[in-house]
């Protein structure tokens, strides 16, 4: 289980990779990655390809993530899939999110 970062090439966009379980023990970890950057100055986009297991808390972490967000850049989300996918879907999180 982990989360790692970095600014993407176009230096206006952070990816966020999650590695296992997105749960309430990888909330710290997230929100120090969300953060780095003040409110609204960056886009992300969050790749889930290597997460197995999505809660309602890393769920509540992505809506938190697209309030922090650039209003010029819609949070994207690549690679979902399987049950992670089917969690997200469940939670109609496409009303917030772009899925890549």
């Amino acid at each position: 289980m982990s989360i790692n970062s970095h600014l993407l090439p176009d230096s206006e966009t952070v990816l966020i990779a999650v590695e296992g379980r997105f749960d309430e023990s990888q909330e710290n970890d997230f929100l120090h990655h969300l953060w780095k950057y003040p409110k609204g100055e960056k886009g992300y986009l969050l790749d889930l390809s290597n997460t197995q297991i999505i809660t309602s808390t890393a769920i509540g972490l992505i809506i938190m993530m697209c309030e922090y967000s650039s209003v010029r850049q819609k949070v994207k989300i690549s690679n979902a899939k399987g049950f992670v996918l089917a969690s997200l879907t469940t939670a109609h999180v496409e009303k917030f999110v772009e899925f890549i």
